[in-house]
């Protein structure tokens, strides 16, 4: 994979208070993009995580439940193109976090979005 890389963005450590949009920070027209986040679940609210849009509205949600220990990804508007009747919906896995910092690794390419939390014990394609 990271033979594909041409260049890296670091953002520097950031509290995030409601929202923060990254879109300036970096073009998202190439693909692959790999982003690696890392969340101090004790600082965090109930319910967090991250929503992927593009141009034309289409959107991603992942994100976790603390107090359900519960991971989701919503793609009920991801795509207008209608190829399976189960895409369009929200996935979801219980996770209870084993350290104070959760490591997220989210791959993206032209036509997917994969989630992989810890050591691999959670992943969403």
């Amino acid at each position: 994979m990271s033979a594909l890389y041409k260049k890296q963005v670091k953002l520097e450590k950031t509290t995030i208070v409601d929202f923060l949009n990254i879109s300036s920070k970096f073009a998202f027209d190439a693909a692959p993009i790999e982003m690696n986040l890392s969340f101090a679940s004790n600082k965090l609210p109930a319910q967090y995580g991250i929503s992927l849009k593009n141009k034309h509205g289409e959107c991603v949600v992942m994100g976790y439940k603390r107090d359900e220990q519960l991971f989701y990804v919503d793609r009920t508007k991801s795509t207008a193109v209608k190829f399976h009747d189960q895409f369009a919906s929200i996935q979801t896995a219980s996770y209870k976090p084993t350290s104070q910092t959760m490591q997220w690794r989210i791959l993206l390419d032209v036509g997917s979005v994969e989630l992989f939390v810890g050591d691999k014990q959670i992943v969403f394609y």
